[in-house]
């Protein structure tokens, strides 16, 4: 979603928002988002926890523990890069 967003407002266009009736504040899905290098860190966290454990399943989640709704991430980013199409 964010490479869409950043497209869409340098070409000065509006982003699209794709379901808008979700039971959420702003009608939109709620996601929780995480870096890429956050989760590359959290990868080599988990591959050294497993090479010195033994045996049985280990489930995880990562991520913020906070969600972030698809209109909320399209203001921050329109906020953060100057384009405030709308």
């Amino acid at each position: 979603i964010v490479p869409m967003v950043f497209d869409r407002l340098t070409r000065g266009e509006a982003p699209r928002i794709f379901g808008d009736d979700y039971p959420t504040p702003d009608g939109t899905c709620v996601r929780d988002y995480i870096h890429v290098a956050d989760l590359a860190d959290a990868h080599l966290a988990v591959a050294r926890k497993l090479a010195v454990r033994e045996g049985g399943d280990l489930t995880l989640n990562i991520g913020r523990g906070e969600g972030v709704s698809v209109r909320e991430l399209i203001d921050v980013i329109r906020e953060v890069s100057g384009h405030p199409v709308e």
